[in-house]
């Protein structure tokens, strides 16, 4: 009889079942998180009210943030979903060269992240303000400390106006051009769908004013509502709200009015 520990998954154990085994912990898992998590693949994939087209099982691997070798390997398996990357055996999984139990792990925390998105405030503490919502966020989605401080310096969320890029490339002996190449990455990398799901409970405060009015709301009249809404002693101060708004897909600011623009071109919802 071979010694050692016991596996902790069955070796035919899906990625579905995997799933569940890493959010339910140790006690096992019930009929309730399978319902749970049924429910969370079948739910409309919403950032807003409008936001409804995608189907959370159809969403694209490209839209989780993986490593460069895991994408590869979903690749040569052809998995490009997370609907069938659910029925996969986590052993066909392990069997890539380029996927290890590490690298599952972070596919699983992704996967997890998009069908129970953690709520910035719901779980912890509310932010004390809106520079500490931003924050929460970029350093919930950005990894590496020097493009957190680069996003934080390009939205400025309690500041006038951004910090140059010439002036953070000098801090950190860094091109112009090679600054710009990471803002860009770093504002893609905020602004999928799949991230923007991180600040439902603020968009959700948003949609509700915008649509109280049913028409453009000022941006000075928005940052005020969102004050007493979310119980801030501070107001949001509006260029760094413009500046967040930037990232989403259906906000847009005509003069200082802040419109609501719904999305008529995407897939239709299944």
């Amino acid at each position: 009889m071979s010694r050692g520990r016991k596996p902790k998954y069955p070796a035919e154990t899906t990625f579905r079942q995997l799933i569940l085994l890493e959010r339910s912990g140790p006690h096992g898992v019930a009929a309730a998180d399978e319902a749970e998590l049924d429910r969370a693949l079948n739910a409309p994939f919403e950032v807003s009210p409008t936001w409804n087209h995608q189907i959370v099982r159809n969403v694209s691997l490209t839209d989780l943030d993986l490593p460069s070798r895991a994408r590869s390997a979903m690749q040569e398996m052809r998995i490009e979903t997370v609907g069938e990357l659910m029925i996969v055996r986590r052993t066909q999984l392990l069997a890539q060269e380029r996927l290890g139990r590490v690298t599952l792990r972070r596919i699983c925390q992704e996967v997890i992240d998009l069908l129970w998105p953690p709520v910035i405030g719901g779980r912890a503490r509310s932010p004390d303000d809106y520079g500490d919502l931003v924050e929460r966020y970029v350093r919930s989605v950005v990894a590496k400390q020097r493009k957190v401080e680069l996003a934080l310096g390009r939205l400025a969320p309690q500041a006038s106006r951004p910090l140059p890029l010439r002036e953070f490339g000098q801090r950190h002996n860094l091109s112009r051009e090679r600054v710009r190449q990471i803002v860009d990455q770093v504002y893609e990398r905020l602004g999928k769908p799949a991230k923007l799901l991180l600040l439902r409970p603020f968009w959700e405060e948003v949609w509700s004013i915008l649509q109280s009015w049913d028409k453009p709301v000022e941006l000075e009249r928005l940052c005020e509502g969102l004050r007493r809404r979310l119980g801030w002693d501070d107001v949001p101060p509006p260029g760094g709200l413009a500046r967040l708004f930037v990232l989403h897909p259906e906000l847009g600011l005509v003069g200082a009015q802040i419109v609501l623009k719904p999305m008529n071109d995407g897939p239709d919802q299944t």
